[in-house]
């Protein structure tokens, strides 16, 4: 009885030890989904072409809802900035509806968002605009290597700590420290900039030994290299952090615009994936993390990243029927009559010498400063508006980013040498007359090899530009556009905009040899509100827009580009 009455207890304690086991041992699955560079794209409805659109935030939160059936709050959502400007609805949100809850809050609260990382277009909005964004997400905004110059700390939360199932899940924010080589101070007053690798190298071991989280997730507004290199800034230094610093899980990144899944090792040899799910809410980033615990401790962790593909998913009905109102009052906005235009523009004219396009904006950039010489550049090739009434929607493409315009000192030799770099971008060099004119991607016949919002031309100014002759000969300045003598070393009043005048394209730094500190003591005046604002301002007041090529430059030898000019366009137009 007595050996019964053990054998009995026996198995009891092992039928106990083994359900304890089981109790001890679980898999905790999460799904982590970066959403980035939206640039305004909330909606599947494109106000600027007044057309349905792909991708967009309504289209993600379809996506979201769907997966949420599964994972609950193992669904953790994040963006990654650059959210606050592209589109006319969120201009709309951050300069005209301003007493309210910002929609792009209002659209991430609804979601349900756990993190954002501030972007440098995010950046650009100013301080107003920003700080009440900030104020009303449910979710903190990260931006460890902002520091604030009142304190010393960052000016956005460093990182974010979120618990699922027993899980803890650090995200680690930070953005590109080459934010004032674009803006004006003051939107970024308060504050400056350091490098992504010396602030992961101060933040991971503060993490680790603080919050001791079971995984650590990057979420770097900034691209995996290339960019803006110099002594003061790198632009794009996610692969540099991953492979220096170690210690992350993933890192989500963006910034460049360019969909990208690539695994980097870290300094210990472990594989880190590396996710850039490019822009307009076109895909998402995915990572799935699958954990296995016993008795509360990790004994193995899996991750395995991916891009999916939301451009032609369904747009998500409760989201739309929540922000319908929201975008009809944006549509209403967007489609307002602003004047009438006299002849039809289009931007691929840029191109060839000389257009009404771009010559538009020369002059009237030279009437709001008064400057000797204007530069600047297409923001878009992409863009046409036909002659009759214009409306607030073709501003927004007509002009894209929210520049303030500066009036700046710059020398004549400056000026030459800052078109130079512009020409060398946008020319393949021809050495015989079957040449491209065009400097295309190797292989291709119509896409450009470089951004064309960096092809500057100027006005105030005769020039030609010799396409035969090598970088640093192409371009010779004959005059000023009022007959008066141009010399190299005296010094012009120059209309620029604030993305030039900072420094961005590299145009005036690689260019024109200036140093970033020079081009701040070369600013003369700024404009309070950007160069759009006073296009539109022009058109309500004059009520006709009388655009014209002002045939001030050209290429040469004129028989050899007018050919070219005819081959690449019939390429470049298909």
């Amino acid at each position: 009885m007595r050996t019964n009455s053990i054998n009995i207890f026996i198995c009891i304690c092992t039928f106990a030890c083994i359900a304890l086991g089981v109790q001890a041992q679980k898999i905790v699955k999460l799904r982590i989904l970066e959403t980035t560079d939206l640039h305004g794209s909330f909606f599947s409805y494109n106000m600027m072409n007044d057309e349905p659109a792909v991708g967009g935030l309504s289209r993600v939160a379809h996506l979201v809802d769907s997966l949420r059936v599964d994972y609950g709050d193992r669904l953790i959502l994040l963006d990654n900035g650059d959210i606050l400007q592209g589109q006319p609805a969120a201009y709309w949100a951050n300069y005209v509806d301003t007493l309210g809850t910002h929609l792009n809050a209002a659209m991430l609260n609804f979601i349900g968002y756990n993190a954002v990382t501030i972007g440098n277009h995010d950046i650009e909005t100013g301080h107003a605009v920003y700080d009440r964004w900030v104020n009303q997400l449910d979710c903190p905004v990260l931006g460890a290597n902002v520091i604030s110059l009142k304190t010393g700390a960052p000016y956005f939360k460093p990182y974010t700590i979120l618990e699922r199932d027993g899980v803890k899940i650090c995200v680690f924010g930070m953005i590109t420290s080459a934010v004032p080589a674009w803006l004006p101070k003051n939107l970024w007053s308060g504050m400056h900039f350091e490098s992504l690798v010396k602030t992961a190298k101060k933040w991971m071991p503060v993490i680790l030994k603080e919050e001791k989280p079971d995984v650590i997730i990057g979420l770097f507004h900034s691209g995996s290299q290339g960019g803006i290199h110099n002594s003061q800034f790198v632009e794009n230094e996610v692969k540099r952090v991953a492979e220096k610093v170690g210690g992350f899980d993933a890192i989500f990144f963006g910034h460049d615009h360019r969909k990208q899944l690539i695994m980097i090792s870290d300094k210990s040899g472990k594989k880190t994936p590396l996710i850039n799910p490019a822009a307009h809410g076109h895909y998402v980033g995915n990572l799935d993390v699958t954990i296995l615990l016993k008795n509360d401790s990790i004994v193995d962790k899996k991750t395995r990243g991916s891009v999916v593909d939301v451009r032609y998913m369904a747009s998500d009905s409760c989201f739309n029927k929540r922000f319908t109102q929201d975008m009809n009052r944006a549509k209403s906005f967007v489609n307002h009559q602003v004047g009438v235009i006299t002849s039809d523009l289009d931007a691929k004219e840029v191109l060839w010498g000389s257009s009404a396009y771009v010559d538009f904006i020369h002059e009237l950039q030279l009437d709001i400063t008064g400057a000797d010489i204007s530069i600047t550049a297409p923001q878009s090739l992409f863009n046409k508006i036909s002659a009759g009434p214009v409306y607030m929607k073709d501003m927004f493409r007509y002009i894209c980013y929210e520049n303030f315009l500066y009036t700046m000192n710059l020398r004549g030799s400056e000026i030459r040498d800052e078109l130079e770099y512009s020409y060398n971008l946008w020319l393949a060099g021809m050495k015989k007359s079957s040449d491209h004119l065009l400097l295309l991607r190797e292989g291709s016949t119509n896409n450009l090899k470089n951004f064309s919002f960096n092809f500057d031309s100027a006005a105030g100014i005769d020039y030609e530009v010799d396409v035969r002759k090598p970088f640093g000969q192409r371009v010779r300045v004959l005059r000023m556009s009022d007959g008066r003598a141009f010399d190299l070393n005296a010094m012009y009043k120059v209309a620029i905009s604030s993305y030039r005048g900072n420094g961005g394209g590299e145009l005036l730094t690689k260019g024109s040899g200036l140093t970033q500190a020079e081009l701040s003591k070369r600013l003369i005046q700024s404009t309070t509100k950007d160069v759009r604002h006073y296009l539109i301002d022009y058109l309500l007041t004059h009520k006709e827009m009388n655009p014209r090529a002002l045939h001030n430059w050209k290429f040469v030898p004129e028989k050899w580009t007018y050919e070219a000019a005819k081959r690449d366009s019939i390429a470049f137009y298909k």
